[in-house]
Formats: C-alpha cells, sequence, structure tokens
C-alpha cells in the first residue's frame, strides 16, 4: 500500500494523544474498511475520540495499492465553545498532491471574534502559498465554511509533503494555543447557534458526498453511505 501520508498520520495520532483524546468506539464493519477493484486493493482505517473541548474528533487514512492516498481530520467542539471546528483534508493521486486542506473554520463573523481566530493564521496562510499552488474555491461550501486563511495547497510533488505535514502541525499547534482558556457559555441560544453550524456543515457535506464520493467507487453504495451518516458527517 501507499504510504506517503504515514509521517502526517503519526503526527495526527501524537497530538490527540497530547491533548488526551479519549477513544470512541467506532463499528468493526467502519473501523476497517477492505475492498478489491479490478485487482487494485484498497483499505480505509476510521478512528473516534471525545476530548474535555470536543464531543466528536474522527479520523479516515485511506490506501490504495496503486494511485490514490486520502487522510482526514475534523475535529468538532462542544457546543458551549466559541472554538472554530479544525479541518484537515488531504488527497493524493498518482505522484502529485491533489488536495492539501488545512483550516480552523470560523464560527462568527464579529471584529473580537476574527482577531482571536482568524487573524493569527494569516503567517502560515502566507507561508502556504509560498510553499505550494493554491486551488481555486469553486463549491459554495468552500466560501461558507472555510475561513480566509486556509491551507489549499495543490500539486505538489511527493518530495514536498514533509514541508507541508510541518505547516500541517503549525496550524494545529497554533489552533491548540489559541483555544486554551476559552470560556464557556451557558447561554441555550449560543450552543443552538453552535449545533446548527455543525449541523449544517454536516448535513451540505453529506449531499455533496453522497453525490461524487469515490470511495463509494471501492466500498459500494451501501457501505459507503453508512460511512458517511454514521461517521464521517453523523447527525
Amino acid at each position: 500500500m501507499l504510504s506517503h501520508l504515514s509521517l502526517l498520520h503519526s503526527l495526527v495520532l501524537s497530538w490527540l494523544e497530547r491533548i488526551g483524546a479519549r477513544t470512541l468506539a467506532v463499528p468493526s464493519e467502519l473501523a476497517l474498511m477492505e475492498a478489491t477493484v479490478k485487482g487494485e486493493q484498497a483499505e480505509m482505517r476510521s478512528w473516534a475520540w471525545e476530548q474535555d473541548f470536543f464531543h466528536y474528533i474522527r479520523l479516515s487514512y485511506f490506501r490504495s495499492k496503486q494511485r490514490v492516498e486520502m487522510l482526514n481530520l475534523t475535529l468538532y467542539p462542544r457546543i458551549e465553545y466559541e472554538i472554530p471546528m479544525f479541518a484537515t483534508d488531504f488527497v493524493i493521486v498518482g505522484d502529485r498532491l491533489r488536495i492539501g486542506l488545512i483550516d480552523a473554520m470560523p464560527l462568527l463573523d464579529t471584529a473580537e471574534y476574527q482577531a482571536h481566530w482568524v487573524t493569527p493564521f494569516a503567517p502560515l496562510y502566507a507561508k502556504s502559498k509560498a510553499l505550494a499552488v493554491q486551488y481555486e474555491r469553486k463549491l459554495d461550501w468552500s466560501f461558507r465554511y472555510l475561513s480566509p486563511h486556509a491551507c489549499m495547497a495543490t500539486q505538489l510533488e511527493l518530495n514536498q509533503l514533509p514541508a507541508l505535514f510541518e505547516l500541517w502541525e503549525a496550524y494545529f499547534s497554533l489552533y491548540w494555543q489559541l483555544l486554551n482558556n476559552t470560556p464557556q457559555h451557558t447561554s441555550a441560544d449560543f450552543q443552538s447557534l453552535v449545533q446548527h453550524w455543525q449541523q449544517d456543515y454536516n448535513t451540505s457535506h453529506l449531499a455533496v458526498e453522497h453525490d461524487r464520493n469515490p470511495l463509494m467507487h471501492y466500498f459500494g453504495t451501501e457501505l459507503g453511505k453508512r460511512y458517511h451518516e454514521e461517521f464521517l458527517f453523523r447527525l
């Protein structure tokens, strides 16, 4: 199996251990999915955790024998916090990076919130532009959810991936630094706002994934939909 993303996978697991993430159960048929399509072997492993600041953290790592490798990590903050969701989505096809997304997706658009949760990522975004071509935002979700400082790397050669992994760690380290000592909100209206934002994110992405997700090519429609609905974008 390809293993270009194994270093990033190790970095993610190391950080989750460092922040005290606690393992959540994943159904066995979703935790390990294997298939052979036209002689191409593929597998996807998935894990989930919770943590004091997060009610759901999910990680998936897909590898095929020949051409495709993907890693996806998303952290869903508990609804009493104004913490952005943190998203990581890496896709390698053939000998190049197709997608290298890293972002803390802002929840509010107030000046105070933007100053705390958006502006600090600007220097890292500048580094991402110097490191790799940035792909164009086209789909609606890329404007609705992503911050203006999201790393959206593409067309990177495989020997340059370690530098991008270092950038991922810098993004996540800053994210963790900013969320520490975040106050809790007891307001039902605020918690409803956060819950709605996360549900909207899941619902909109679920519709897109059902329509075009390449994983169904490997694992079939039935299991693919279960994976989307019960693990990836559970409501």
